[in-house]
């Protein structure tokens, strides 16, 4: 899906070239295994494309989508939404693709030529989507960002970037392998954490979503710690009819509910607000009847930081 990297590459663009190698490899993995009947490592080559999509989107929203804020209005490549947006996009599109192949699975009889086809199929939108955007980002965004920022500056970052993205990768062979990613990102600019936090909890109840918890960790700070920080609110979300589906499977999983979102205060001035992926929460459980219920709530999240 991604075009070759030019030899002048900065040092975001070349990490994060190779980082979008790697996501065509996984997704390549995905569909061979298809095409040769073996479904159990096509779900897990896919499961595996997921979560470092998840990731990588993470990261860029937290690291480097904020920065767009500090580019000339003329030299910003594109509104922050655009890429966050085709990430959540991607994310949805992937999870549709998963629940597609449970669903054949779940008969035991194998996949018929023609159900091959329609997985390939759907496969195919999420290429399309994915070179598109990775042309967006490896010949527009990072490059803006490798230009603007002075060495030493723009070393930290990439070193930041690696960290939050893994410790396991390889530039060599332009593979990189990443650990799991744990939230969902979106960043806002010209506003404040109490209006984006109302604008949370209605997008929440949208999506039968209710508020159990909410911890206001500035005020916490200031009354038990005496330490002054900027805005941050910490809702914890409960779908009664998903919880009680995964309560039922596995009761213990009570200790990792509810869901927390996170809306708090950038250093730049921007909010970011963060959803927890419960695939990635549910995934220490390591029981297969638990992924429908993730993959649920996923979507539902998603479509959470969308509507905000």
């Amino acid at each position: 899906m991604a075009e070759a990297a030019p030899t002048d590459e900065g040092p975001l663009t070349r990490l994060f070239r190779a980082l979008h190698r790697d996501l065509d490899a996984r997704f390549a993995r995905h569909q061979t295994a298809l095409v040769e009947g073996r479904i159990d490592d096509a779900r897990r080559a896919l499961d595996a494309w997921r979560q470092t999509l998840a990731r990588h989107a993470a990261v860029e929203q937290e690291l480097l989508l904020p920065r767009l804020v500090s580019l000339p209005p003329g030299e910003r490549p594109a509104a922050a939404e655009i890429y966050s947006g085709e990430h959540q996009r991607l994310e949805r599109l992937g999870a549709a693709l998963a629940a597609h192949l449970d669903a054949l699975a779940a008969r035991g009889t194998g996949l018929a030529p023609h159900e091959v086809i329609a997985l390939i199929d759907e496969g195919g939108t999420i290429k399309r989507l994915a070179a598109h955007h990775q042309t967006r980002e490896d010949t527009v965004l990072f490059p803006a960002l490798d230009r603007r920022f002075a060495d030493s500056d723009l070393d930290r970052l990439v070193a930041r970037c690696r960290r939050r993205l893994g410790n396991g990768t390889s530039m060599e062979d332009g593979t990189m392998t990443l650990e799991r990613s744990y939230a969902y990102t979106k960043t806002l600019g010209s506003t404040d954490v109490a209006t984006v936090a109302e604008r949370v909890r209605a997008a929440l109840a949208e999506e039968g979503f209710g508020v159990m918890t909410e911890i206001d960790v500035q005020k916490a700070m200031r009354e038990k710690l005496g330490v002054e920080r900027k805005p941050y609110v910490i809702l914890g979300a409960c779908n009664p009819q998903l919880a009680h589906q995964a309560l039922a499977h596995e009761p213990p999983i009570g200790v990792l509910l509810p869901c927390n979102v996170t809306v708090f205060e950038h250093d730049d001035g921007s909010v970011v607000v963060q959803a927890i992926d419960p695939r990635t929460m549910f995934s220490v459980i390591g029981r297969d009847e638990l992924r429908p219920i993730a993959d649920e709530v996923a979507t539902r999240l998603q479509r959470v930081l969308e509507k905000i």
